[in-house]
């Protein structure tokens, strides 16, 4: 072994925020408008979807990472059981729940088919149907059935619905986890590095806050 050998694990982690930040300020540049019953912009659900995959993904890296440090990699529980075991909180565990079962709908791009009609917003005629071989155990017990939406979170389960609320719903539980581990244990996530986000330097937590507060404005309909 070399002298000056250390530890080391391959961890993806936070490195994503700086990907997440330059999404968000592109879709800040985009004209605000919600979904309709079918769909939101291309280019709002394009930046939204990617900003719920990256979101999500270094979620569960830095998890990954906490399970490392505390030497406990088997067996391997699902991200909301694991952070339950820590944290014991069974609504955040519920939040966590939903956004994996979001970042399937993407990963996998769950397909819903119908018939739709345009009287000046784009509608369903029936309640459209999700293609078989889509949706698991974790997707059922999560889907309001009659909004097409999560239950505790209500993210949408059509992928080309997915905006920028669903995105910031998802960066809002992640902040929250990073929080709660952060408190817990400063070992399992540390908030020193800085991202840039127009012009301004930010931490991971504290650029989660940012976010929220400029989105919240740019989303006040203007009198």
């Amino acid at each position: 072994m070399h002298p000056e050998a250390y530890p080391y694990i391959s961890v993806i982690g936070d490195k994503l925020f700086q990907p997440i930040l330059d999404l968000m300020e592109k879709l800040s540049l985009i004209r605000f408008g919600r979904p309709n019953e079918v769909q939101t912009s291309p280019a709002e659900n394009g930046h939204a979807v990617a900003v719920v995959l990256l979101a999500v993904v270094m979620l569960e890296s830095i998890v990954g990472r906490v399970r490392v440090l505390r030497a406990e990699t088997e067996p391997r529980s699902s991200v909301d059981s694991y952070l339950n075991g820590l944290i014991c909180d069974e609504a955040l565990k519920s939040q966590v729940a939903e956004l994996f079962v979001l970042r399937d709908v993407i990963a996998h791009n769950h397909i819903w088919s119908g018939q739709v009609y345009d009287d000046g917003d784009l509608r369903f005629d029936e309640n459209p149907e999700l293609l078989n071989g889509y949706g698991d155990r974790k997707f059922r017990y999560a889907q309001d059935e009659s909004s097409r939406t999560t239950k505790c979170l209500g993210l949408n389960l059509v992928p080309t619905r997915i905006w920028r609320g669903d995105s910031l719903i998802v960066l809002h539980v992640v902040s929250e986890v990073l929080q709660r581990l952060k408190n817990l244990n400063p070992s399992y996530y540390n908030d020193f590095k800085q991202f840039s986000y127009k012009g301004e330097w930010v931490s991971v937590i504290s650029g989660f806050s940012v976010l929220e507060e400029e989105f919240r404005t740019l989303s006040t309909p203007q009198s």
